[in-house]
């Protein structure tokens, strides 16, 4: 997976994946390649790169999604819980859904707590192809401990008993 983060005009997007693909690269997904606004350049990308195109920060509410299938954007929605709430991203991901756009699951820098959440949304919700719940693994110390990010980078939550399993961690 590849994130411009909307570093890149649509044209040093599609730049990029050439050079890329020249060495026997090529991304299974290009996250947010233009301008949140830049639906044209989105959908140039997505046209045009040969691999699907992820809307992230042009994702981030039920209006911003129906802009995207309305114009065609992009290929999937990265739907993240702390942009919009769960009941938004319930109803983002019915949008994306009824459009034929497939789902990502992503988050900003948060910890277990939050991701641990968006690991239950998107397991309950089901249909997810793209799963990016990984910034726990940036903190020297999570704040927190529970569910967390298991060997082959899954989210085991058999062992979840009450709530979303996650708990603060306590000094001792």
């Amino acid at each position: 997976m590849l994130d411009a983060n909307q570093g890149y005009s649509p044209e040093q997007s599609l730049g990029l994946l050439r050079r890329l693909r020249g060495r026997g690269i090529v991304p299974v997904l290009f996250e947010q390649p233009a301008a949140a606004e830049d639906y044209a350049g989105l959908r140039a990308v997505s046209r045009h790169g040969g691999v699907p195109v992820a809307a992230d920060e042009s994702a981030g509410s039920r209006e911003a999604v129906l802009r995207l299938v309305r114009r065609r954007a992009a290929d999937v929605v990265n739907i993240k819980l702390m942009k919009c709430g769960i009941l938004e991203a319930w109803d983002i991901a019915a949008i994306a859904r009824s459009a034929g756009l497939g789902l990502m699951i992503g988050g900003n820098i948060e910890s277990s707590l939050a991701m641990g959440a968006a690991a239950h949304f998107a397991a309950g919700l089901g249909g997810f192809s793209f799963v990016d719940l990984d910034t726990p693994l940036w903190f020297s110390r999570d704040p927190m401990r529970g569910v967390a990010i298991g060997p082959g980078g899954v989210y085991d939550l058999s062992r979840v008993r009450a709530g979303i399993g996650v708990v603060p961690r306590h000094e001792t």
